[in-house]
């Protein structure tokens, strides 16, 4: 299984692509509890790990408006 993760580097955010048995799966992984399982590396990746030490900006209302 082959994994590609795309980082948000503004929010805890995380889109995984997984290609199992020759097609790619997505799946978003949000909030910093979340933890994502990379198998085949034997790896579990915390998104509170990932994020470690970063300023995350606060997210805005819709419309930008509080």
């Amino acid at each position: 299984m082959d994994h590609i993760l795309f980082v948000d580097t503004e929010n805890p955010r995380v889109l995984l692509y997984s290609r199992v048995n020759g097609f790619w799966k997505d799946r978003l992984v949000e909030g910093l509890d979340a933890v994502i399982q990379l198998e085949r590396l034997n790896v579990t990746l915390g998104l509170r790990d990932i994020y470690d030490g970063l300023e995350l900006r606060p997210r805005q209302p819709i419309g930008g408006m509080p």
